[in-house]
């Protein structure tokens, strides 16, 4: 829920009380993507505060927070590319002849690594997607491909920029996934 300040604060330029919040918090030497003075207590310190939790999880708040403009090329191909099996999963490279020795899941360690597992079947990814679901008050996905997960804002009741968001979302977090996965292999 402190989040969707995030989002507000990003999208409501002329509202008043981001006015107030940009007058009192706003540091011309500071880089972060939402203004906060560390020094002041109250609400929009816990606000702010939400990132730290959500990056223990694997979930990069301001990168997320571009979804307004559109999924950037990057998000996109890691989803668009996982579809048809075309990540370099350890499966896909052993399939490719590549000798990359075990080819379990990094995630989870207990069945092959292949686009389906490690982004609806892992048990690690499933318990990302049900905070997700419960964060965007929509019900627990239930997901047999990746494309059933793609296809989750399909379903979904709501206006089209709502649909728009949880695309966005999802499509972030298989991004988000694969990134753990892949530096999890890196150390």
């Amino acid at each position: 829920m402190l989040s969707k300040w995030w989002w507000r604060f990003k999208t409501d330029k002329d509202a008043l009380w981001r006015r107030v919040i940009w007058a009192v918090h706003h540091n011309n030497r500071s880089w972060t993507p939402i203004p906060a003075k560390v020094s002041l207590a109250g609400p929009w310190k816990q606000i702010v505060g939400i990132r730290e939790h959500l990056n223990q999880v694997g979930i990069n708040l301001p990168d997320s927070i571009w979804c307004l403009v559109g999924i950037g090329s990057k998000v996109g191909v890691v989803s668009w590319r996982a579809i048809p099996e075309r990540l370099p999963t350890r499966a896909a490279l052993a399939a490719r002849n590549i000798d990359n020795g075990d080819t379990r899941c990094p995630l989870c360690g207990e069945y092959e690594d292949t686009s389906d597992h490690l982004f609806v079947s892992c048990h690690f990814t499933q318990s990302i997607w049900l905070v997700i679901a419960q964060w965007c008050r929509i019900p627990p996905m239930v997901a047999f491909s990746l494309k059933d997960v793609l296809d989750t804002h399909v379903t979904v009741y709501g206006s089209k920029k709502k649909k728009k968001v949880i695309s966005a979302i999802i499509q972030v977090v298989i991004w988000s996934v694969w990134r753990m996965r892949n530096k999890l292999l890196a150390s």
